[in-house]
Order: structure tokens, then sequence, then C-alpha cells
């Protein structure tokens, strides 16, 4: 019994080197975290995760709470997803890319030009493209749902989410 101990023992030692060899020293910490979550008036809620270099967008909807994803994307550019925004009625979300989140660096791949801070809106149906609706921050969506509040270059504009390739709507000029 202690031979074969000892022999299952000098087996794991011999194959460690070799398993460990295949991933690097760090791989082991490339575990998913839930990096954010966003609540809707109704069941439904969206959470933004990230694992090693990757950061994806998941929801889910009474009264099934199936985990759907919506979007994800490699973070080795500076663009990772960074922040989310569900709509009070959950059929539309808004995202943010090329925002580094903090502690990381910004453009980690050096490049030339920088990533832009870009906002996403997307519909929460399975199969749904994402909407890039450009250079804009602070997304906020109405009480009702049906229009994304941004703000861009000091200036409030109103999106219309049926409509988001539509040219926004000037709501407030900044100054």
């Amino acid at each position: 019994m202690h031979i074969r101990l000892l022999l299952i023992a000098a087996a794991s030692l011999i194959a460690a080197p070799a398993i460990a060899a295949t991933t690097s020293g760090t791989a082991f910490l490339d575990f998913p975290y839930v990096d954010s979550i966003s609540a809707a008036k109704v069941p439904a809620f969206a959470w933004l995760t990230k694992q090693a270099d990757k950061s994806a967008i998941f929801f889910a909807r009474a009264p099934e709470f199936r985990r759907l994803q919506l979007a994800s994307r490699t973070d080795d550019g500076g663009d990772p997803i960074t922040g989310i925004e569900l709509s009070p009625d959950g059929t539309h979300i808004a995202y943010l890319t090329g925002v580094p989140r903090p502690g990381e660096p910004f453009n980690p791949g050096s490049l030339v030009p920088a990533p832009a801070v870009k906002l996403w809106l997307m519909a929460t149906s399975p199969g749904a493209k994402p909407v890039d609706l450009g250079d804009a921050s602070e997304p906020s969506f109405t009480p009702d749902g049906r229009k994304l509040l941004i703000k861009r270059d000091g200036d409030l504009y109103a999106v219309d989410v049926h409509a988001p390739s539509a040219k926004p709507k000037l709501f407030a000029k900044g100054g």
C-alpha cells in the first residue's frame, strides 16, 4: 500500500512540470469575475464579466433567467467593455469601450492612434447586433426606456433606441 502511494506521488511530481509548461505561470489566476451589474425595472438584469484578456456582457430575464451572452471582446487593443447600462424595460443595453479599467494601463497595445471611447447600443434579444453610437459617454435611459441620453462634446443628446442609426437629437447645449 505504501509503495503504491509513493508511486502515485512520484508520478504526480514528474507530470507537474509538463503540465506547468503548457500554461503560463499565472494562467490559474485567469478565472472569470463579475465586474459590474445593471438591473432593469422589470425582472431582468445584465452583468459584465472579465476573464483574462476578455470582457463579456450577459443578460437574463424572468421567468427562466436563462443566461444569454450579448457581446464579448478581447481587451488586447486597450478598448475593453467597461460600463453597462440596462434600459428600465430590459429591452436594450448601452455599454462603453475604450475606457481603461481602474488600475489597468491605457492603450496596452501601444496603438497609434490610441483606442477611442465608443458608446454602443444593442437590443437584449438573441442575435441582436450592437450599434456604434460613436464618441459619447455617460449613457442614461429615460424612465420609459425609449430614449438613451448621452453626453457628447459637452452637450446632451437623446438617441431613439428603436432608430439608433438616426442622428441623435440635441437635448441641451452644454456651453
